[in-house]
């Protein structure tokens, strides 16, 4: 399932965006592993160098955009992406990267626009001081419940977010079976 890959309109959907705009941030270079003139076929991540042939995208990317799009709000676009891609691109020992981490926390992405924390939260914890202190006490930061951003996403792509990411772990991710958190 991880495997799967998206096409255009799937990813701009999942993203809350239109197919325009999907384009139009791949034509500016902010996605990573996208690139309008890509000859090497990787799949999930490039289209194949023949005219006429679709672009497909992995769970990683359609994350990364939909990501972006969320945090776009609150700070410039290459910012947001730059963000989305420390979720999508960078795991740690206990969360592989483009998911959440396992269960009894929340992922939460923290930046300022110029550094990015992806840190794991439990309830109870004191998550401002926690985001706070993991970006250098800045005076001002966004969060982003990438947690919540995932669930979205793989039910706008059809898939079960709970089974996927049993798939990546081989664990049953409790947090994201409710809206508790």
């Amino acid at each position: 399932m991880i495997e799967a890959t998206f096409t255009t309109a799937q990813t701009a959907k999942a993203g809350q965006m239109t197919t325009g705009a999907l384009q139009q941030r791949i034509a500016r270079g902010l996605l990573i592993g996208v690139a309008p003139d890509d000859e090497s076929g990787e799949p999930g991540f490039t289209r194949p160098g023949k005219a006429g042939t679709k672009r497909r995208y992995s769970l990683n990317t359609v994350l990364e955009v939909a990501l972006a799009e969320s945090l776009k709000a609150h700070m410039g676009l290459p910012e947001a992406y730059a963000a989305a891609q420390q979720f999508t691109l960078r795991g740690s020992q206990d969360r592989f990267s483009g998911f959440p981490y396992p269960p009894g926390a929340v992922t939460l992405i923290c930046s300022t626009g110029s550094e990015t924390r992806v840190i794991r939260w439990k309830p109870g914890e004191d998550l401002f001081a926690e985001a706070r202190h993991r970006l250098g006490k800045p005076e001002t930061f966004v969060l982003l419940d990438a947690s919540a951003v995932f669930r979205r996403v793989c039910e706008s792509l059809g898939l079960d977010p709970v089974e996927t990411v049993s798939a990546a772990y081989g664990l049953l991710p409790a947090h994201l079976t409710t809206d508790a958190d």
